[in-house]
């Protein structure tokens, strides 16, 4: 186990990049499985809009919740299962945080 002092994020990994019609990997963006994380770092390029009905996070239990982003950067300090992204997403990038 490796530990930072003061902690933080050691790595972050691409997951969805702005107007993508797959993943970062080539995978679905429906019910994508999400790679073992601490949180998900969403980032909305635009200044004035903000996304809705975009992003579908399903957590490990099955439940099922939409994520809104806020203009500019949110940090979600939360693991999630799968994630589906509506194809072609504009102004939209996500990481894994680890």
């Amino acid at each position: 186990m490796r530990t930072s002092n003061p902690p933080s994020y050691d790595q972050l990994k691409t997951l969805y990049i702005s107007g993508a019609t797959l993943m970062a990997d080539g995978s679905s963006l429906t019910n994508y499985v999400v790679p073992s994380h601490r949180g998900l770092l969403l980032v909305n390029s635009s200044t004035t809009a903000m996304i809705t009905d975009k992003i579908t996070a399903t957590n490990i239990d099955g439940t099922t919740s939409n994520i809104q982003v806020s203009p500019g950067t949110t940090l979600l300090p939360l693991q999630v299962w799968k994630l589906t992204v509506s194809s072609g997403t504009t102004g939209l990038y996500i990481y894994s945080l680890r």
